[in-house]
């Protein structure tokens, strides 16, 4: 009995080790099936780990993209609005240059109605001092007319009579008398006349005098203000070419800027590929239960939106982005042309200014001729009337002769038409050289007037010619740079074979050439799009062919162990077994 308990309890043994050994099996399988599990979770968690890691370091680079542009957008509403100011002042300097127009054109107006109240005064001046001339000269010979006729009586007396010399010696005497009473009377009217005649003169002259002082004075303010508006107009012009620079200054960063985000683009293109390929890979179901707080943030961000709505956020962003771009852009544009047409209108107004300054000075140069001839006839008057006072002074001379000699042999009668002879010769004398003077100052007027023609046509035909070597010369600087480039520009069937050498069809090859370059630009743009995606998509490719080169050998090796496991659990089965009870 008991060999036999002990038989049974060894048989009874041997079947609870072997169901052991199963049970053992079985739960290490269960191990090692939950181990590739976990494995393959882990490898799972650490692939979406590092590419939610990727996402945030791309959505950053987003966000610090976006800030860029927005801080490009600032600086390009702040140059926009510095342009604005700039356009402001521009329509001010343009208003003020309009307001300098109407003071010009008030003063001229005002200075031709003074030259012309000038003018008109002076004619009635010589108007009246020719009638005052006129009567004195009727009065004169009305006088000796009388005289004569007075002495031709006297004489026929003297011849009529001899017995009455006596009486008649006394009447001679008496009208020697009355007629010595009656010159000193017109002598002292005369001297009345000529004081009259002289304040007249001098009251004209003073205010003569007092109007070429005033005309001076408008002369030296119309100066100073023109010298104020040419300080204006160069500060003008320094401001509009200080504009220039900035606006070329503008353009080139705005392009410099366009073509930052074109590159940016094409990145951000790139890697959204790359990415929309890594997502169709690796993506997968993650059910890991252990995460850091980085892992967790990141699983709860991603893991619940899908594939789908991930790329169509990125390229929603980068839609948004590019728009705006292309919005700032058009705006940049926009603005350059805008500045580019009011830089050209200043630089026409700056011209117009720059004329009416030549014209304002052309008018000074009349006023200050004018002026100098109004002095000039001013010496003249006084020359004139040192003239009439020699001329008085030989009357005179001559009447003090004739009364010493009236005791001679000479007659009365001889010496009243000797005297009229000489003052009709005087008369005629004076008329001449009136009549010489006036001649003299039309011809000095006329090649005066000449002059400054002739100065102005110089001063013209200067210009056109300087104007037209600036032409010319641009034209070749054009034509040279453009045979320069010729060659790079040329192709089999392009229209530069037949280029006549003309600056319009220069400017026409260049404009198509520019058109072709453009597109080509496009194309080639085109294509590096294309080899990057076919690159990405071997990236891709070469990404999922090494993942599985290595999938492969840990699925052998697993295979492998499992193998070795399941051998030596059936050896250790199997050596109980045989062995001896």
């Amino acid at each position: 009995m008991q060999v036999l308990k002990k038989k049974f309890d060894q048989l009874f043994g041997a079947t609870r080790y072997v169901k052991a050994l199963e049970s053992i099996r079985a739960i290490r399988k269960q191990h090692v099936s939950a181990a590739k599990d976990r494995q393959h979770d882990l490898q799972l968690v650490a692939a979406h780990r590092r590419q939610a890691r990727l996402l945030l370091r791309q959505l950053e680079e987003a966000r610090a993209l976006e800030t860029e542009e927005e801080e490009q957008l600032r600086l390009t509403k702040a140059a926009l609005e510095t342009h604005a100011s700039l356009l402001r002042s521009g329509e001010e300097a343009k208003e003020q240059e309009d307001e300098i127009k109407r003071n010009l054109q008030v003063a001229s107006q005002l200075v031709q109605r003074l030259a012309a109240e000038l003018a008109d005064q002076q004619e009635r001046q010589e108007r009246e001092r020719r009638e005052e001339k006129e009567r004195e000269r009727q009065r004169r010979r009305t006088a000796r007319i009388r005289l004569a006729e007075r002495r031709r009586q006297e004489i026929e007396r003297v011849e009529d009579s001899i017995s009455r010399r006596e009486q008649e010696r006394d009447e001679a005497e008496r009208a020697r008398q009355a007629e010595e009473d009656e010159e000193r009377l017109w002598q002292k009217e005369e001297e009345e006349e000529e004081k009259f005649r002289v304040a007249v003169e001098q009251e004209s002259y003073r205010e003569l005098v007092e109007l070429a002082k005033d005309i001076e004075q408008q002369f030296a303010a119309k100066k100073d203000r023109l010298a104020a508006l040419e300080g204006e107009l160069q500060a003008r012009e320094n401001e509009s070419s200080a504009l220039t620079e900035r606006l070329h200054a503008e353009q080139d960063r705005t392009a410099e800027a366009i073509r930052a985000e074109e590159r940016r683009n094409g990145a951000a293109k790139e890697r959204r590929r790359i990415l929309e390929k890594l997502f169709k890979v690796l993506r997968g179901d993650c059910h890991a239960q252990e995460h850091d707080d980085e892992e967790e943030e990141t699983f709860q961000r991603f893991a619940s939106r899908s594939d789908r709505e991930i790329l169509e956020d990125v390229e929603t962003q980068m839609k948004k982005l590019q728009n705006e771009k292309e919005v700032q852009g058009r705006d940049a544009m926009r603005v350059t042309e805008v500045l580019k047409l009011e830089a050209r209108q200043l630089q026409e107004a700056c011209s117009s200014l720059h004329a009416v300054v030549g014209a304002g000075d052309d008018c000074m140069q009349r006023w200050r001729e004018e002026l100098a001839s109004l002095q000039d006839r001013k010496a003249r008057r006084r020359k004139k009337e040192e003239l009439e006072r020699d001329i008085r002074g030989v009357a005179e001379e001559e009447e003090r002769q004739r009364r010493e000699e009236e005791a001679g042999s000479q007659t009365c009668a001889a010496k009243i038409s000797e005297m009229e002879a000489a003052l009709k010769r005087a008369d005629e004398d004076l008329q001449k050289l009136r009549g010489r003077r006036r001649l003299l100052e039309r011809r000095r007027r006329v090649a005066e007037e000449q002059k400054e023609r002739q100065m102005q046509l110089q001063l013209a035909r200067q210009r056109i010619h300087d104007l037209e070597k600036e032409i010319t010369e641009k034209e070749a600087k054009f034509l040279q740079e453009f045979q320069e480039v010729r060659d790079d520009l040329e192709t089999e069937d392009s229209p530069l074979l037949h280029f006549g050498g003309t600056f319009e069809e220069a400017a026409t090859l260049v404009a198509s050439a520019a058109s072709r370059k453009e597109a080509e630009k496009a194309r080639e743009h085109h294509r590096t799009v294309s080899a990057s995606l076919n690159s990405c998509r071997g990236q891709a490719e070469l990404g999922a062919s090494s993942l599985r080169a290595l999938l492969l050998p840990f699925c052998h090796n697993l295979l492998r162990a499992a193998s070795f496991s399941s051998q030596s659990f059936s050896a250790q089965s199997s050596s109980p077994a045989s062995s001896p009870p």
